[in-house]
Parts: C-alpha cells; sequence; structure tokens
C-alpha cells in the first residue's frame, strides 16, 4: 500500500521550553503594575495610597521572581561546583542586564555618553536602574551560591570517605564471621571422626545456615547504617550549604550597607541594601522549603527508623479536583489527605488575606516611596514582603484559565516592556490637563494613556525584534544559530 508523506521541518526557535505558567503569570502581573505606576508619576498623579501601594509591591516582586528561579534551577548540595559553568551562567546574564543597560543609555545620552555614564555610575536610578541592581544582586548570589556549593561538596567528600572505611570494616567483619564457622567446621569433623557421613553433612548444613543467617543480618544492619548515613550526610550538607550562603550573604549585605551609609553613590549601594533581602528570601524559598514541603508529602518516616520510605501516592493537587461540595464532602470522608490537602490550602487562604489587610494598613498608614531613616526602611520593606507574598501567592493561585495564560504571555515579554514602555507614558500629556488624583475624568485619561502606552510599546518590541542585531543591543537576546535547514519524511498512517 501506499502511504501519504509530509515535509516536517525542524525549527529550534519554534520549539517550547517548559516554562512555569504560574511564574510567568506573576511576571506578567508584576509589569502592568509598574507600567500603570509610571502613568500615575510621571505625569504627575502620584497618590499617597494607590501609588505607595504600587512602588512597595512593583519592583520587589520582579527581584522575587527572579531569586525563585534561580532556587528552582540550582542543584542538588554535595556536587562539585563546576567553576566554569557558573562562569558561563554569569556572563549570560551579565549580557542579558548590562547590554540594554548600556544601549538604551547611549541612545538617550548622544553625543553626551562619557557624562551620562560618569551621572549613571554613581545615580542608577537615573536610568534602567533594575536591571543594574539585578546584576550586582546576580553577582552576589553566585558568588555565595558557589561557596556555599564547594562547603557542602568537601561535607559530602568527607562523608563519603567516612561511609567507604565503615562499610570496609563491616565487610572485615563479615568475613571474620564466615571463617569462624569454617574453622568450626573443620574442628568438629576432625574430632568427630567415628560419626557417619551423614550426621557429618547434617552439622555441616546447620553451621552453613547459621552462617548464612548472620551475614544476611550483618548485610541488613549496614545498609540501614548506609542509609542513616547517607541521610545525615544529606542533612549535614544542606546545613553547611545555608550557612555558608546566608554569611557570605550577610558579609556582603552589611558592606553594601556601610557604604551608604558612607555618602559613597557608586553603584547606589542603596538600592541593593533595599532589594537584595527579596532575592534571598525568595531563593532560599524555592531551593530549601519547597522541596521540603513536597518531600513531607510523599515520604515520612517508618516506624521511628530514620530513612525515608514512600508512602502511597494518592491525590497531589485538590485545584485539579472538579466535582460539587457534596460528592467533595464524599471523597474527604473517604480519603484524609484531601482533607489534610484542603485545610492547608485553607490555612495558606487565611494567611494570604491577612498578610494583604496587614499590607494595605502599612500603605494607608507609612510613606512608601521615601527613605528618611532605618526605621522608615525596615517599615517599607516589611510591607513589601507582605505585598510580594500575597502578589505572589494570589496570582500563582487564584488566577486560571484565560487570564492567567494572557499574563504568562505578557510575563515573557518583561524585560522588552520594561526598557520601552515609560518612553511612551506622557504621550498625551496629562501633566498639563490639571488633573486630580481618584477623579472619574483622571481614571479615565490614565486608561487611555495606558492602553496607547501599551499598543506602542508592543508594536516598538515587534519591530526591534525583527533583527537579531536589534534584539540583541535593545533587549540582550541571545538567538541560538540557525543550523541549516533540514526536511524529514515523516510517514503518515
Amino acid at each position: 500500500m501506499k502511504s501519504m508523506t509530509g515535509n516536517v521541518k525542524v525549527n529550534a526557535e519554534f520549539t517550547k521550553l517548559n516554562r512555569d505558567i504560574s511564574l510567568d503569570a506573576v511576571k506578567g502581573f508584576a509589569i502592568l503594575l509598574v507600567m500603570l505606576g509610571h502613568c500615575i508619576v510621571l505625569n504627575g498623579l502620584a497618590d499617597p495610597y494607590l501609588y505607595d501601594a504600587i512602588a512597595a509591591v512593583q519592583m520587589p516582586l520582579f527581584i522575587a521572581v527572579s531569586g525563585y528561579l534561580a532556587g528552582q534551577k540550582h542543584g542538588e548540595p554535595g556536587q562539585k561546583p563546576d567553576l566554569k559553568r557558573s562562569a558561563k551562567t554569569f556572563g549570560k546574564r551579565s549580557v542579558a542586564y548590562l547590554v540594554p543597560f548600556f544601549t538604551w543609555m547611549i541612545i538617550v545620552s548622544f553625543p553626551h555618553c562619557l557624562k551620562e555614564l560618569k551621572t549613571e555610575l554613581f545615580h542608577l536610578d537615573y536610568g534602567l536602574w533594575f536591571l543594574a541592581t539585578l546584576w550586582i544582586i546576580t553577582l552576589v548570589h553566585m558568588i555565595a551560591s558557589y561557596l556555599a556549593d564547594y562547603s557542602a561538596y568537601a561535607i559530602s567528600k568527607n562523608g563519603a570517605f567516612d561511609s567507604q572505611y565503615m562499610v570496609g570494616s563491616e565487610n572485615d567483619t563479615m568475613h571474620g564471621v564466615v571463617d569462624s564457622q569454617s574453622a568450626v567446621v573443620s574442628k568438629s569433623t576432625v574430632e568427630n571422626e567415628t560419626d557417619t557421613m551423614h550426621d557429618v553433612v547434617d552439622k555441616q548444613y546447620t553451621i552453613e545456615s547459621e552462617s548464612k543467617t548472620k551475614t544476611i543480618g550483618s548485610q541488613d544492619e549496614m545498609e540501614k547504617s548506609d542509609c542513616h548515613g547517607s541521610y545525615e550526610v544529606g542533612r549535614k550538607e544542606k546545613a553547611m550549604r545555608f550557612f555558608v550562603y546566608c554569611l557570605v550573604i550577610f558579609i556582603c549585605y552589611v558592606g553594601f550597607f556601610l557604604q551608604a551609609r558612607s555618602g559613597n553613590t557608586f553603584l547606589s549601594p542603596s538600592l541593593t541594601v533595599r532589594y537584595l533581602p527579596f532575592y534571598v528570601v525568595a531563593y532560599l524559598v524555592a531551593y530549601h522549603v519547597v522541596p521540603y514541603l513536597q518531600k513531607r508529602k510523599t515520604h515520612g518516616l517508618d516506624d521511628g527508623q530514620e530513612q525515608y520510605t514512600i508512602r502511597q501516592n494518592k491525590v497531589d493537587e485538590l485545584d485539579k479536583i472538579k466535582c460539587d461540595d457534596t460528592s467533595m464532602k464524599g471523597r474527604e470522608d473517604g480519603d484524609p489527605k484531601i482533607k489534610s490537602i484542603r485545610n492547608n490550602h485553607i490555612v495558606s487562604n487565611i494567611f494570604c488575606m491577612l498578610c494583604t489587610l496587614i499590607f494595605i494598613y502599612l500603605v494607608c498608614a507609612y510613606d512608601m516611596v521615601v527613605v528618611t531613616d532605618t526605621t522608615s526602611l525596615i517599615i517599607q520593606m516589611t510591607a513589601s514582603f507582605l505585598g510580594v507574598f500575597a502578589c505572589f501567592y494570589g496570582v500563582a493561585h487564584f488566577c486560571k484559565g484565560w487570564l492567567q495564560r494572557a499574563l504568562a504571555y505578557i510575563g515573557q515579554y518583561t524585560l522588552e516592556i520594561y526598557v520601552l514602555h515609560f518612553r511612551f507614558a506622557r504621550i498625551l500629556g496629562l501633566s498639563e490637563k490639571n488633573l486630580t488624583p481618584f477623579h472619574v475624568d483622571t481614571i479615565l485619561w490614565i486608561l487611555a494613556s495606558f492602553v496607547l502606552m501599551s499598543i506602542l510599546t508592543a508594536l516598538f518590541i515587534s519591530a526591534l525584534k525583527q533583527l537579531w542585531i536589534t534584539d540583541f543591543l535593545c533587549f540582550g537576546k541571545i538567538r541560538p544559530r540557525r543550523k541549516k535547514q533540514t526536511s524529514q519524511e515523516v510517514e503518515i498512517p
């Protein structure tokens, strides 16, 4: 029989990566907050409530997402860190952050580029400060992460040596038991020459059975001790890595804080002091807390023994269960794990609402923009932490369906939107219309400015991404090299 054939072109550019749609949705929500905030503040319409709430969340949320992604991509502790690989990763991130930073600085300030460079190096907030600050935070994180990985690797190496020594001693003991039993067999055979051959065979069989029983018992003990030893070594590795990472971060943070207090504004250390904690906390949550909670759901200790045993694989997520309240109640009565998961979700939702209420109170009671002293900085960072958690948890758990897909699509172009959108925020000249905050006309004008800014930003992004050189210079995107297009004939049944 003849079969139909078709040509399928393999193109790497259209390959879909395994992305976390929830994180992309959070990024999309964050960039929309940034756009709305710039529509308000750049047109002179800032108010002490709405804009303060946006300013307290927008950039910390971006930093937290970056730290969370870094925690998800990091490997397990105990492996030898690869310096070349870390340097390559940092090089890619440097290109992604610094190339757009300097490109747009040159475009905007030409021909006074050197003067603008000197100004922005000591006042990053004059330009695309977020990219430069994120580059500094990434540098600090990668240094701390490499030192922490190396410390965990040293602990793992020593633990492996100790376990090999223990296994060797156990093997010697086991061989000694077998040799002693063999000696007993030979001795009993020599002394009882008058016994029949049948009796000798019976004794040998009995002794060999006892020897095998002891050998199997010693092997089980060795396996238990190895499991216990690997579990203890794993805990030591994680503890050492956590301690070294936090120590290096703390030392760097104190250095940036002292630099800011001394009046030295090189690379704007005050921005690093304010945003570094969000990156670090999100990274630690993704690297330590989330895997621990996942293990708690699927693993446990077996009858007090210090080794992991896999529990029954039941329902993992309650969100996937689509049924009415009556059937859900029946499922909960029959399956305690579903009830436990639902209770955990209820507690998380209540905690998210509590954080939101405290965040609203802090925004209404304190200034979220100007930092006057250390107390105001602590209050602003506390409010930002609460707002970041509320937005992160709310968008990731409550935005579903088409809304999540739309936010995730926007979230894939956050850098492109960030470097372009504010350049069109004043296009309607709202600052010249004598508008007052929270008035109906003001809200309509802000929405119109937001829509027009979004359309122009999308058009410019589409135009600049047509060429690889403009995509690289303006957005720091490195396209993969195109291979020679090849066609493959695939038989379609």
